[in-house]
Parts: C-alpha cells; structure tokens; sequence
C-alpha cells in the first residue's frame, strides 16, 4: 500500500526509511504509531489526574487522526487496484482446434490466446502438452510437467485480429488403436492437454494461467450403436472441456 504524506520533509525521511530497512512504509508507520501509543501511556500513568484527563484528550484525537489517515490510504489503495483491475491485460486461454485424431500424424490441439483487457500484453509465453491419462482423472492426480521451450516474450494487444495461436502436441506417441479408444463412447483412457501461459501486464505484475482440458467423449452426437455421427462435410465433432480444479491463474 502507498503513504503520502503532506509534509514532504516527512515524506523523504519515510521514502529513506523504506529503501534502508526493506519495509513497506504502511509497516513503517504502524510501528511509529505504536511507539507515540506507548509512550502517551506511559505519560498517562505517571501525569497527575489532570493531566491524565489531557492525556486522554491526546489519545483520542491521535486515534481519530490516524483512523482518518488510514482511511485515506486505504481508500487511495483502493481506488489504485480499481484502476489496475480496469486497465491491465486478462489473457484468455481458448480452445480451437484439433488434428491428427483419425489419421497416422501426431495429435495436436490448438489454442487461441485473446487479450481481452484494456492494455498489451507483455513477455507472453506458452508451454503445455498432451497426455493420455485415465478417464475420468482421479481426484488429487497430479499432472506432469509440460517439456519446457526457449521463451518468445511475445506481445498480444487487446482483442487483436487474428489472435496468437499456439498448438500442444502429444508427448509419446499415440497408436491407431489407442486412438479408437478415446473417441469411443466409454473410454477408459482419454487425452488431456495441459500447460502454462505466462505474461506481464504494463504495471509490472506478473500473471499464470495454468489450464488443462480433457477431450469428452460425450460431446460427439452418436447413433444406435454407439458411433459418431459425422457432419455434413465428413468430420466427427469434438468438445474438450476444463479439467475442475486444475485451471488456474494467479
């Protein structure tokens, strides 16, 4: 949280304070409020009864006055994550698109990347994989780690057309067999794709969408017997749905 102070001897003694010690200046000025507390309350107790009835009168005016300045601060505080929320970038994660699944190429499933806030997006970056775990996902399963690749540092700007694009890839290599299996009505296997985006908005924060999506057998209109209805240009229709629990961002 930022103080500012009106006294700007006060203000560069407190600015001073921070760089020396480490601290936050709102810590900073807790511990001095403290130590003026500390102190009226031993002035209280060794004032006569007069005195302690001014003591009083000190305190109660310090506490109004520190109450007003905390509400200040956190008000300024306040009004300057508002605007942050308003302005920096929210980098969405969308699913859109997927190939290899009925022929002998490797499956890969795409992924647009929107900007759907206020402000560039910086130092973009992406890493993810597919794995072919069981389905449904234990409870608690833990997700290996997508391959790590040099980092791009690209930007995306707000809602620009066309959007960044970006493909996850199988890790090991999925058989024909094992392929039927997946977009069979009751799989006891299924692909998920996963990984990290990563980027910095124009404020300096650093932000992490961790996600993960599961091809859901499911979502494929089927006939009698069980087999997927293709649409009217040959293609089978898929629908990877969020994995609940494992989608992030912090």
């Amino acid at each position: 949280m930022d103080v500012h102070l009106t006294n700007p001897d006060l203000q560069a003694k407190l600015d001073r304070w921070v760089t020396e010690t480490g601290r936050g200046p709102d810590e900073l000025v807790e511990d001095v409020m403290a130590g003026y507390f500390d102190e009226l309350a031993r002035t209280r107790e060794q004032n006569s009864p007069q005195k302690a009835k001014h003591t009083r009168l000190e305190i109660a005016a310090v506490v109004i006055a520190v109450l007003a300045f905390l509400a200040a601060a956190w008000q300024g505080y306040i009004s300057n994550d508002t605007e942050k929320r308003q302005l920096r970038a929210y980098v969405g994660v969308h699913q859109g698109g997927l190939q290899g699944l009925e022929d002998s190429h490797p499956i890969g499933v795409g992924f647009n990347f929107i900007n759907h806030g206020q402000t560039p997006a910086q130092k973009f970056n992406f890493i993810g994989v597919i794995d072919l775990l069981p389905y449904p996902l234990p409870q608690g399963y833990v997700l290996a780690d997508a391959p790590t690749r040099p980092p791009h540092d690209g930007v995306i700007f707000p809602n620009e057309t066309p959007s960044m694009t970006g493909w996850t890839w199988e890790r090991d290599k999925i058989d024909a067999p094992t392929k039927k299996e997946i977009i069979s009505a009751n799989p006891k296997r299924e692909i998920y794709t996963h990984g990290v985006a990563t980027y910095d908005d124009i404020f300096g924060s650093h932000w992490r969408t961790e996600f993960c999506f599961f091809l859901n057998p499911s979502s494929s209109v089927r006939d009698a017997n069980g087999n997927i209805v293709r649409d009217k240009d040959g293609h089978m229709q898929f629908q990877f749905v969020p994995c609940l629990g494992y989608n992030k961002v912090y």
